[in-house]
């Protein structure tokens, strides 16, 4: 590879190119990163074809072959895959608008697909994971921290949802079951929603709201700590603490609302209207999600 990617020409190009999305507003640290995407390509073509950059002789091949090396011999994903052929097609159509290239090579380059992304997996326990997490926590924690995983696990509520309940949120029946009110100033659909807990997860809430009356009895949120109210960050420090006392890495509170909703699906034969109900989904596809954890 030669120490010149590109003809001088088209050096130029790219600080006219990276001056006018400036002038639109563009942060220098977006600028930096097209400009990295840039001088990649270039110094592929340079590699492959033997001579520098130009634009003029670029062929949506070109680019096709680009985007195929870079998957096969730097093992990129889709997703930086996509970033890169968006720089070259927000380059093109910059030189199109000053007649540097015609429409036809333009719109070509403008209709090479952009890569597919598999779709992910949410990341959830398995039923084996879950059961020797709940062990250590019931073996380990205190009863606040009881409360906390069972919610989160037999729940499914996001972290932000679970550290802005009210102690009026948790409703008991004659049975001992309960129910939490997500409320719509809470939730990040802006629906209020109701969520049932189980036997198990209800009497470890109750034993804590118990203690909680004697202990801080006019804190305003549920979950409270020695310095008031708990954080995101240290609810998810508590849940990354009994995990690594159960040895399972990677587990957040947002993998225990994955973990529900797996469960609720394999416990109600994939009924995903009832699952987004209870997640505050308001766009089914967000929960389909979930169904792809079965083929996984």
């Amino acid at each position: 590879m030669s120490d010149i990617i590109a003809t001088d020409d088209e050096q130029e190009r790219l600080e006219d190119f990276l001056d006018d999305l400036r002038s639109h507003g563009r942060q220098e640290r977006t600028l930096r990163a097209y400009e990295y995407d840039w001088r990649h390509f270039a110094a592929w073509y340079d590699d492959t074809h033997g001579q520098p950059f130009t634009l003029r002789d670029l062929e949506p091949a070109h680019v096709e072959s680009y985007l195929a090396w870079c998957r096969e011999h730097e093992g990129h994903k889709p997703s930086t895959l996509n970033r890169r052929l968006t720089v070259i097609k927000h380059y093109a159509a910059w030189a199109e608008e000053r007649n540097i290239i015609d429409h036809q090579r333009r719109m070509a380059i403008k209709h090479i697909p952009m890569r597919k992304r598999r779709p992910r997996v949410p990341h959830a326990l398995t039923p084996e994971e879950t059961d020797h997490l709940l062990d250590v926590v019931d073996q380990r924690a205190n009863t606040r921290d009881k409360a906390i995983i069972y919610t989160l696990v037999f729940g499914g509520l996001r972290v932000g949802e679970l550290v802005s309940l009210w102690p009026q949120d948790v409703a008991f029946s004659r049975g001992g079951d309960a129910t939490i009110t997500v409320r719509e100033a809470v939730a990040i659909s802006g629906l209020e929603r109701h969520i049932p807990l189980p036997p198990t997860a209800s009497r470890r809430l109750g034993d804590y709201l118990t203690q909680r009356r004697r202990k801080a009895p006019d804190a305003a949120e549920l979950f409270v700590g020695r310095q008031g109210s708990l954080t995101i960050e240290r609810v998810g420090a508590i849940v990354r603490a009994y995990a690594n006392w159960a040895r399972l890495d990677g587990v957040t509170p947002h993998v225990l609302r994955h973990t529900f909703a797996y469960t609720f699906l394999a416990d109600n034969g994939q009924d995903l209207v009832a699952l987004a109900e209870i997640l505050g989904h308001t766009n089914l596809s967000t929960t389909r999600a979930y169904q792809r954890l079965f083929d996984s």
